[in-house]
Order: structure tokens, then sequence, then C-alpha cells
């Protein structure tokens, strides 16, 4: 068969050579035999030739598939036959200059060997793809849709050389899943001259397709360039454009490229609703909805993590690419865009999922890949992978006293029993253990895990089970034992659990049972985190460790432990990661930790440069002799809303004090309670209005000496004595009235008499601690309303107090020390 071909396709190009080469003599007027032709035979001369055309291509193509020595062989004598390389290779044909005028016989003439030339050159660059012969292939494609949806189409052609023997090009669109077996008929092609196509400077060529939705103002004229799309195209769908060059009506080399249709503009494309990772059991699962539109074309998600949030630059992120199969379509055919997916380590899905690490932040990226072509924008999310602490497999080993270890044997008379340490390894007891009590009895333990007379390979530390009888294995910075959670509000609090292995633990292993506690805080950006220490008592060799960032790798802000409640610590930035020990069954050991954000200033922390009380504790000033010291600011908060802060100055009054102001509430333009700058403000006392205050402390003028200023913090309960009078006339009288009133108290009665009315409150005694124990009265029904009266001490006369309004405040606040029978006042309407 192959030579049948070879034999044909020679005799077909001798005879057609020789054709070619006399059709080209005869309408260029160079035959021996003719001058020329007329119109009539030129046409039929060009038919013959279109088919003679037809039939070298069918040849040649079929040649061109073909890969054996035959084929070689034909394709050396394309190119080595001068003739043959005349018909096919790329055509170099000049056309005169416009500006020549020639005569009426020299047109004919001129027009006969012009269209000799662009038909010559029309077959030749049609078949210039199919053999390689001078050909260089330059042409590219791309299509883009705009926002109106119409299609722009740009491309060069394969050869620049080609381009003058362009007519225009045929268009065709098709849906690649749907349409990619049609066949090629010429109703599948839009058929666009060269007029309607845009010329660049760059030799390339470019075409807009109006969607055909368009509707035109007037009819389309048979000539007109607007060309639109067959059919609309459908958002999400793959589209294959294919353009080809028409060279003097024939089809040269298609140009193709591919392009998916995008959804809607402003589209949120994916929404992670939930994203939870546990770390010990080694899974991970997410949910979330696909809203583009597109999903039923979705192919495969991108899930990309980020440590720390991707706050640190030296963390590697993990990408792992999962196809459609893996995932889950939640509600079937009633919700197919709301999608899950779980990834563990018995996962049968096949991706190299690498596990998270427990007790981290991370920022999860999710981007959707439909038809294998396009992604969507990415959703993000930031999680954190909580872990519940797990307890070892057997944990008897706080079952028994001090100085012995527990024993569970098979044996009913030993079963369940506590021998001495001095069984172990011993060769002198009939002792059987279930653990083994002869077993890792390795006296050098070069290589190993020490464990009292015990020595086990270092694999066996922290695998969650004892392998030794003290338990010394299965200790406290163990990973699987870790418990950790997140915090995310702007102020909490966090203690250390009170749990329990389940077994019983003697007295002696209280405070061995024990378990590490991590909590990751991270409050809203531009803030930093304050931490107020309300309880403190760990042994020495558990610590709290504080650090300034999302995770244990960040920076150590502090590493305490003992009974002394360390100062307030503040953060960087809006991120803390603390740990500390948790006590199973002595409640008096652990910690209790209140926290609260504020925005962020940039300026260093300085330990003792201000801080966050919470309910009680101390304020106080820094070290002035510090050159970095400046303005240290202290945050005080009361236990609960409705609550109120008392603050007590135990220092006197000198020229080597800081400026300290105090200010009700945490903003900066809050009602100033204290100024030390102003005599009339100095109290040994300060009550807040609100459950908040600000105290400042600015360096002194001169700095002649180093010394420390000092306030008690006291949180005091509003509701134990607080009233509501209603009515026209009363009495309000201190407690205990005329006895001694109590300490420590903060009492309030809001009066309320008939609309239209005033309040006049009459005081026929006033008695108390002077500087200490306050009377207040305010025209309106809260502490923020203006203030009527400010009373402390012995009241020397007898005075009266009218409102504005039909509503007022008497409040009464006393100090921890000492107290007076009080006052008593009368009330009545104006």
């Amino acid at each position: 068969m192959g030579l049948l071909i070879y034999l044909l396709f020679c005799a077909f190009l001798i005879t057609n050579t020789y054709v070619w080469a006399h059709a080209e003599n005869v309408l260029n007027g160079k035959d021996n035999q003719a001058t020329g032709c007329g119109p009539d035979e030129c046409q039929q001369l060009r038919d013959r030739l279109e088919i003679v055309e037809a039939a070298i291509r069918s040849l040649v193509t079929v040649l061109a598939s073909q890969k054996n020595e035959q084929s070689v062989t034909i394709n050396s004598m394309i190119v080595s036959d001068p003739a043959l390389r005349a018909i096919l290779s790329p055509p170099n044909v000049h056309f005169p200059a416009n500006n020549v005028t020639l005569a009426s016989g020299e047109v004919a003439d001129t027009q006969g060997k012009n269209a000799v030339h662009y038909f010559k050159g029309g077959v030749k660059c049609s078949l210039a793809h199919l053999v390689d012969v001078n050909y260089s292939a330059t042409g590219n494609i791309t299509a883009t849709l705009a926002k109106n949806n119409s299609l722009q189409i740009e491309w060069t052609l394969i050869s620049t050389d080609c381009i003058k023997f362009s007519s225009g090009v045929w268009i065709r669109i098709f849906d690649e899943e749907s349409n990619q077996h049609q066949s090629y008929s010429a109703k599948t092609y839009l058929e666009i001259p060269n007029k309607c196509l845009k010329r660049r400077a760059n030799a390339s060529f470019s075409i807009v397709l109006l969607p055909p939705s368009v509707k035109a103002s007037l009819p389309r004229k048979p000539n007109s360039c607007h060309f639109k799309l067959p059919d609309a195209l459908i958002r999400c769908l793959a589209y294959t454009v294919e353009v080809v060059p028409n060279y003097q009506s024939l089809m040269g080399r298609p140009l193709l490229t591919r392009i998916v249709i995008p959804p809607e503009e402003g589209k949120k494309v994916t929404t992670l609703l939930e994203f939870q990772a546990f770390s010990h059991s080694d899974s991970l699962s997410l949910k979330w909805q696909d809203n583009s539109g597109c999903a039923p074309q979705m192919s495969s998600i991108i899930l990309k993590s980020f440590p720390d949030n991707g706050q640190s630059v030296s963390n590697t992120n993990s990408s792992v690419k999962i196809p459609r199969s893996c995932l889950q379509n939640d509600d079937g055919k009633q919700n197919d865009h709301l999608f899950s997916l779980t990834l563990s380590s018995q996962q049968t899905c096949p991706v190299g999922w690498k596990r998270l690490d427990a007790c981290r932040s991370y920022r999860v990226d999710l981007t959707s890949e439909y038809s294998e072509v396009w992604t969507s924008g990415t959703s993000s999310l930031e999680i954190f992978t909580t872990q519940h602490g797990m307890f070892p497999d057997n944990p008897f080993v706080w079952y028994c006293e001090t100085s012995t270890f527990y024993c569970n044997s098979s044996d009913s008379e030993n079963h369940h029993t506590c021998w001495g340490n001095r069984y172990i390894c011993s060769e002198d007891t009939d002792i059987d253990c279930d653990l083994g009590i002869r077993m890792n009895c390795d006296k050098r333990c070069a290589k190993g895990f020490r464990c009292g007379l015990q020595c086990i390979s270092t694999e066996q530390v922290c695998d969650g089970k004892y392998d030794c009888f003290d338990g010394s294995d299965e200790h406290y910075d163990c990973d699987y034992a870790r418990h950790c959670n997140q915090l995310t509000e702007s102020s909490g609090h966090f203690s250390s659990l009170i749990r329990t292995p389940g077994v019983p633990v003697k007295q002696q292993h209280f405070l061995s049972a024990v378990q590490k506690t991590i909590v990751s805080i991270a409050v809203q950006a531009n803030h930093t985190v304050w931490l107020s220490f309300h309880k403190f008592n760990t042994l020495t060799e558990h610590f709290l460790n504080v650090y300034d960032g999302p995770y244990s790798t960040s920076p150590l802000l502090m590493s305490y432990s003992g009974s002394i409640k360390p100062l307030s610590f503040r953060s960087s930035s809006n991120t803390l990661y603390v740990e500390f020990p948790s006590y199973y069954y002595n409640q008096s050991y652990g910690v209790d930790v209140f926290y609260t954000s504020m925005p962020s200033t940039g300026t260093p922390f300085i330990p003792g440069c201000g801080g966050y009380v919470y309910d009680n504790g101390e304020v106080f000033s820094p070290d002035f002799f510090d050159d970095l010291v400046g303005d240290c600011v202290w945050f005080v908060e009361a236990r609960q809303n409705g609550d109120a802060i008392f603050l007590k100055r135990n220092y006197t009054i000198s020229t080597n004090q800081p400026k300290i102001t105090v200010r009700d509430g945490w903003s900066s333009s809050g009602k100033v309670l204290y100024d030390e700058q102003d005599s009339s403000q100095r109290r040994m006392v300060v009550h807040s209005i609100t459950r908040k205050l600000t105290v400042r402390f600015r360096p002194p003028t001169v700095i002649a000496y180093r010394t420390y200023f000092y306030w008690n913090v006291t949180s005091v309960s509003t509701t134990e004595c607080e009233q509501n009078l209603v009515g026209l006339s009363g009495t309000i009288k201190s407690l205990n009235y005329p006895a001694l009133y109590p300490n420590s108290s903060d009492c309030r009665w809001a009066i309320f008499t008939p609309p239209d009315t005033k309040i006049r409150l009459f005081f026929p005694t006033v008695e108390t601690e002077e500087g200490f124990d306050y009377v207040y009265v305010y025209d309106g029904p809260t502490t923020s309303s203006r203030l009527l009266l400010e009373k402390s001490g012995l009241a020397s006369a007898l005075f009266t107090v009218t409102s504005s309004t039909n509503e007022m405040l008497v409040r009464f606040t006393s100090d921890e020390l000492i107290s007076f029978p009080g006052f008593l006042a009368i009330y009545s309407i104006v």
C-alpha cells in the first residue's frame, strides 16, 4: 500500500508540476502558443488549478502522517526538487508600486500575473505547515471575555510572509464537552474578510465578536463588519476558539486557544464555613460553600496551610491538591454547592496530606479549580488546632505510696498490689507483674532513658504508655498530654483545669498529677494583650511560659514559677501564647489569669512600667532612673459590671514624686478623678464612676533619688446596698446608722419623684472618716450625672442640696480601715 501511494504521488507530482508551470506561463502570457488568456479561459484555468491544489494537499496530508522510510524519501524529494520547492515554500512575491501607470494591455497582463502570484502564494501558505519546507511557526492566539460578554480574539499568522496573501479568516467557537466531535462544515464557521480585521503594528490581528443578545439599531448590511457569536457563552464552561487563515479561499493551518467563561464578577466564589483540625487523631475536616454557579465543573481544590497565620517569614506552607472524587457533596441534589472534606492518616484519598502541629494557629487558604483550567479566588480562614490532653495507658502509677510501685498481675493473689521498689529488677523474688518486673534492667543504660532501677529506649519515652514503674517516662512535657484551646474575645479569663485521671491517687502524688495547659490568645488587629495574674502558685519545676506571639517558637516574654504573683505583662502584637500547669487534685496550686486588649501604641514594653490589674492588686511608679522609661499607664478593671474600683494612696506627697493622673474609664478623655498637679483634687482615696480606671505615672521634673509610689487597688461590689426610692418624701441613712458603718462599702440610693418636681435633700448629720469615706450627691440617676455634693468628715452645720430634675443619686463609699456613724438625710419634693 505504501509503495502504491509513493508511485501515485510521484506520477501525480511530475504531471502536475508541468501543469502548474504551464498554467503560470499561460497566465503570464509566456507560452509559445498563446500570448495570454481571456477572462473565461483564465477563470477555467484557475478552477483547474484549485482542483490540482486540493489533490496535492490531500496527498501531502496523507504522506505527512506516514512514519516510514518511503515518506522520508518523498520529503527528501520535495526538498531537493526546485519545482516542488517553488510550490510549497513560502512565497516571495513583489508587486508593482501603486504609482506605476500601465497601458490598458499591460493592465490586463499585470492583473493576470498578480492573480497567479496571489493564488500561488495562497497555495504555498496553505500547504507550508504540512511539510517542513522553510517554515517558521510563529503564530499565536489569545481570547478574552469582555465585561459586556463580547469575545475579543487576537492572533498572529503562522508565517508573517503569508500576511499579504490572506484574504480573511474563518472563526469557530465550540464547547469542548459537547461539540468537540462536530464536523468541520462551513456552517460552523464565521467567515470574516480582511477589511473587518483590526491590524496592529506587531503584525497581529484582532476582532471583537459581540454577544448574540446585542441588538443593532439598524438592520445589518451585507458588507457590515459587525459579527456576533453564534450562541451565548455559558458561564463556567470551557470553549475552544479556532481561527483558520483564509489564503485566497484556501484554508491555512488552524490556530487554537482555550477559554473558560468565569462566573459573574463580584460573586464570592468560595466561602469556608467550618474548619476543624484534631492533631491527636491526625484528622482534619472542613466544610465550605461554592457560590460561583460553577460547582458542577469543579474538578479539584487546592488547600494551603500557613503556620502561625503566615506571620513568620521563616514558616513554610503546606500545599495539597485534592481531586473532586475525595469530596463529599453534603446535601446531594438539594444543595449541590455545599461540600465537605475529611483527611486523616487512614484516608483512602490519594493525597499527601501533612499533619498539622498540635496547639498551633494556622491560616488555611482554599482555592477551587474548575475544568482543570481556571481557579477561583482564594478563601481564607484562621484556625487553631485544639487538643484535649490524653492520659497514658495504665495510670495506676499514682495508686501506691511513695517508694512503692504498682503491680498488676494475672495471679489472683497478687492482683492489684503495691510492692517496694527494691523488688524492681531483683532476681530474688517470685513476683510476676504484667509490666515485667525484670524487664528493662540494663544497669549501664548508656543510650537509653534511666527511670529508677530501670532503663528503657528513648523511643518509649512519651509514647502514651507507662514502661517505667515510677511513671517518669510519661511526663509533664509529653506532646500528647497537652491540653490547649484558643481565646479570641477582646478580653477574658483562663485558669488551671481541674481534671481527674479516673483512678485513685495517693495524696503524696497529688502534685505529680499535673498536665501542661496551653492558651493561645488572638485579639483584634492593631491591639496588644495585657495579662493580669489573679492567682499564682506552682511547683518550682512547673513554669508559666509566656511567648510574645502565636506559638512557642515566638520570643519568650517571661518564664515564672513559685508562689509570688508575676507583674503584669504586655504583648507587642495581638497574639500571646501561654503555657502553664494544671494540677488534678490540689486546687491550691495553679494559675488564674485575666487578659484584656488595648490599642497598640508602637512603644516597647518595659516590665514594671504600667500594666493591667483585674479586681485587686497594686499600681506603682517605675524606676524613673532608667532613661528608657517615659509615661507608664495602668489599666484597672473591677470584677463585674456595676462594681467600682477603690484606689488608696499609701505614700506622702513629695517634690520628687511622679506626676500622677487618674481618669475614669480607659479613654484619654475620661473624667479626671485625681491630679497630682491640682491641689483641689488631691486625696487619699479615689472611687471610680464606672468599673474601669486609668492611672498614669509621668516622670518627675527632677529625679533626685530612687523611690517608688504605690496605690492599692480593690474591687468593691455595689449590689449589696443598692436601693431605688420612689415617692414624695423619705429618709436615707448609711448602713447600721447610728452605729458604725461597714468597711469597704459602696452604697447607692436612687431617688425618683413625680414628673415636673425637684428633689430637696436635707442632711441633719454627716460624720465619716475625713479624707477616706465620702458622701456624693448627683443631679440625676447615675454616677455619670452632674456632681452636686462631695462631703467627707464632720459637717459643722446643717445643709441641703436641691436637684434640677425629679431624679437624684446618693452614693456613700468607705475604705477598709476606720468607721464612723455615717450620715442621715431626708428628701422631699420642691
